[in-house]
């Protein structure tokens, strides 16, 4: 079996992940540490040209914080701390106060060295710049864009690009999106999106749109039929940014995919926002955000089958988690390492690779399965009308005082890898 290892890590293994997201870069991270113990040849394939700046909204990283540590990435120097989740109707009563700090220490989550905090908010471009920079030269390819895939007989896959070029790889890794190509060409009974009914508008704002104090903290306000965060990020192109997010009720569904458009969304943001009431805080973010982001939250139903042949999932391509939680991105990071930890034992703890990826789905499927399901419960909740408004208003109420808020919190938190 030693000499098998040792086969293995002079003839690396070439992987071709799909998408740079936080999965895909943090795989890519992972398995360039193992190296000393397997060989790998990673290369990324991102269809955009480059890692845009000021696009995307912002971040809440807990689970994913503290995996990137492990991997001497901190995005403490970067992010704005997260401290506590405050939440309230739109005429100011209290419904649910979460101490974020105080949660993760009695949950043991807290770095032992300075203990401070666990939780962070952090623009996705400043987290994509992050991820990326660790990377060897080559690396990153940007400007290719998968358009099919072909399983190989012998093993391994064949991946054909836009722009014509085909190339073999042992193991391709989809880590591009709840859209994934990867998907869509190597899982041919892939679960379908589902309409939500439920649209989100996200508005992002400079830094100190917010009140003077507040940057450690996200808001929460509920009205009829309408749920709004405030919220401020650190890092990306821009230094930091403060941010609104907006859901509501629409059954008509729109692309999953709709661009930034700041003046043709203002006005029927704040049109929404001004008739449930919002308070002035929201207001004067929606009114002073420099872009905004519509589209139409879809759900998709658990896939219990992450890998076929040589081709794996990750990240939203895996279990596409609604935003209600804040889970995306910090089960996308925890999925990129738990994968890299079951391939760097090929040839040793798993005699294939087909063992390696059915370890990292045993592994990964059931904690995001319950994340998924809990958002999903969240946003039909969150954005309830009439007596249902009450019944969350009183739900909110509940679970902030019995412990159970935080009990979800720290779910997500936990890192399962």
């Amino acid at each position: 079996m030693a000499f098998f290892a040792l086969l293995l890590a002079a003839t690396p293994r070439r992987v071709a992940v799909v998408g740079a997201g936080p999965a895909g870069l943090t795989l890519a991270n992972s398995l360039n540490q193992f190296a000393a113990t397997s060989a790998w040849d990673v290369k990324v394939f991102e269809q955009q040209q480059a890692l845009r700046p000021s696009v995307g909204g912002g971040l809440q990283l807990t689970s994913g914080a503290s995996v990137l540590r492990r991997l001497g990435i901190d995005v403490r120097p970067h992010a704005l701390p997260l401290r506590r989740v405050v939440s309230r109707r739109v005429d100011g009563l209290p419904l649910l106060r979460l101490d974020v700090s105080a949660a993760l220490r009695r949950a043991k989550l807290l770095d032992d060295e300075d203990g401070a905090d666990g939780a962070f908010a952090i623009m996705r471009d400043g987290l994509l710049t992050l991820l990326a920079a660790p990377l060897p030269a080559g690396t990153l390819r940007f400007g290719r864009r998968l358009v099919g895939t072909r399983q190989l007989p012998r093993g391994g896959v064949l991946c054909r690009f836009d722009d014509g070029e085909e190339e073999e790889f042992d193991l391709v890794v989809g880590g591009d999106g709840a859209k994934s190509a990867v998907k869509e060409c190597a899982f041919a009974d892939a679960p379908r999106a589902l309409p939500s009914g439920i649209k989100l508008v996200l508005g992002v704002a400079p830094r100190g749109t917010r009140p003077a104090g507040s940057e450690d903290e996200f808001h929460q306000w509920m009205g009829d039929g309408v749920y709004c965060l405030s919220a401020s990020y650190g890092g990306g192109a821009d230094g930091g940014n403060d941010m609104i997010a907006l859901c509501f009720r629409e059954e008509a569904a729109g692309s999953e995919n709709a661009k930034w458009d700041a003046e043709a969304l203002r006005a029927p943001t704040l049109a929404r926002m001004k008739a449930a009431r919002m308070p002035a805080e929201v207001l004067a973010l929606a009114d002073g955000a420099d872009r905004f982001y519509a589209t139409s939250v879809y759900y998709r139903n658990p896939q219990l089958r992450w890998h076929e042949g040589g081709a794996v999932l990750a990240g939203d391509a895996a279990h596409a988690i609604p935003p209600f939680l804040g889970q995306g991105a910090n089960q996308a990071i925890c999925d990129g390492y738990a994968l890299a930890k079951e391939l760097e034992q090929v040839g040793a703890l798993h005699p294939t690779m087909e063992s390696a990826l059915q370890a990292y789905t045993k592994k990964r499927l059931f904690p995001t399965t319950r994340l998924m399901f809990n958002s999903r419960f969240l946003g039909f909740l969150e954005t309830q009308e009439g007596s249902g408004a009450e019944f969350r208003d009183a739900f909110f109420k509940f679970t902030g005082a019995v412990g159970i808020a935080e009990a979800v919190f720290i779910d997500g938190a936990t890192p399962r890898v």
